[in-house]
């Protein structure tokens, strides 16, 4: 181990950054951008609903053979479908 010559000992140089600031600012942020998240989903979710077609999500599996059906809205024609087994 090895001393710098320029080091007397008798001093030490220390940095405090307080983060306090930075951290309500970045949870607010986080906060706000999580409601506004909730916000556009409820209003798209309520025209998914409310839409006076049928809408289905899906994913198409086997090259198109079959489907996972994630979500359709609540149009009487699709409710017939909801239980059906493949």
């Amino acid at each position: 181990m090895t001393k710098n010559p320029d080091f007397d000992g008798s001093s030490i140089n220390c940095y405090i950054h307080d983060l306090t600031d930075r951290n309500k600012a970045v949870q607010a942020l986080r906060e706000s951008e999580e409601k506004n998240l909730k916000e556009r989903e409820s209003y798209f979710r309520n025209i998914f609903e409310n839409i006076d077609t049928g809408v289905v999500i899906y994913e198409a599996v086997d090259k198109g053979e079959d489907f996972i059906i994630f979500d359709m809205n609540k149009r009487p024609y699709f409710n017939r479908f909801k239980d059906r087994k493949h």
